[in-house]
């Protein structure tokens, strides 16, 4: 590949990126706040400040490199925001919300992460040590949110014996 395109391709990827993040920034404080006081909004506060970090961060990359981090809408996070949106509007039970949210938001997660590892690669293949120095940095606090997010999911969706009792019944009731 030439060193022009794998260049054009780096720069597409800090600016999905920052999209990207841009985007999660609205969210985050949304379902953060809808869930004041749990592990789950407590866990989301904090990574809204890291994801501040991290638009700042692109910025700097990308003004190192004399351009824009504006120009691309991240579609992948795009559809994912939606689905948070939608969840948020349903009218559920608050583990079952907080549950499907988890998976939404880890699910950004990982978009970003393999966002941050290929913009690392790219950076590294170019000899931009101290970009990829920095990306790694938002990797790590994206890989750090995921696991966090993990042990919470865990949590969250235990189901009381009794009602796990109930639906055997019922589903085995129902079988031919």
């Amino acid at each position: 590949m030439r060193q022009d395109a794998l260049y054009a391709l780096y720069i597409d990827r800090l600016r999905d990126l920052h999209s990207a993040e841009r985007q999660q920034l609205e969210v985050l404080a949304t379902i953060a706040e809808s869930a004041p006081g749990t592990e789950f909004g407590r866990t989301l506060l904090g990574h809204l400040q890291e994801t501040a970090a991290q638009v700042i961060r692109i910025e700097q990359l990308c003004c190192d490199l004399r351009t824009s981090p504006l120009g691309r809408v991240a579609r992948g996070m795009e559809g994912l925001l939606r689905d948070i949106t939608e969840i948020m509007e349903r009218d559920t039970e608050n583990d079952a919300r907080e549950a499907a949210l988890i998976a939404c938001v880890q699910a950004a997660e990982h978009l970003e992460i393999a966002g941050y590892g290929t913009a690392r690669a790219y950076a590294a293949t170019l000899g931009l040590g101290d970009h990829e120095v920095l990306l790694q940095q938002s990797f790590n606090e994206e890989s750090r949110t995921d696991y966090i997010l993990y042990g919470i999911a865990l949590n969250t969706v235990r189901i009381d014996p009794d009602t796990l009792d109930q639906t055997v019944r019922e589903t085995q009731s129902h079988r031919v």
